[in-house]
């Protein structure tokens, strides 16, 4: 729908506007379905099929990464190793 399509504009602008404004290589924004399952909804620097965002979390997993030890003026920042 145009709601649905208008969103998805945003949305992938919200993600751009990060990446660019805090010069990340990569930004995924999830979202939480009725269930409390994540799903990305918006990627900047990302192939949307890329298999790293085929993940599984659910909003309970998510919570557990949100540990002080990652935040950084109000933003939990995770680095991913190689």
């Amino acid at each position: 729908s145009g709601a649905d399509d208008r969103a998805e504009v945003v949305q992938r602008a919200v993600c751009s506007g990060i990446r660019d404004a805090l010069g990340f290589e990569r930004v995924c924004a999830l979202v939480a379905d009725s269930d409390g399952h994540l799903r990305p909804v918006a990627t900047a620097g990302w192939d949307p099929e890329d298999p790293a965002l085929q993940i599984s979390l659910n909003v309970r997993d998510f919570e557990r990464i949100m540990l002080p030890d990652f935040e950084q003026q109000g933003c939990y920042l995770l680095e991913h190793e190689d």
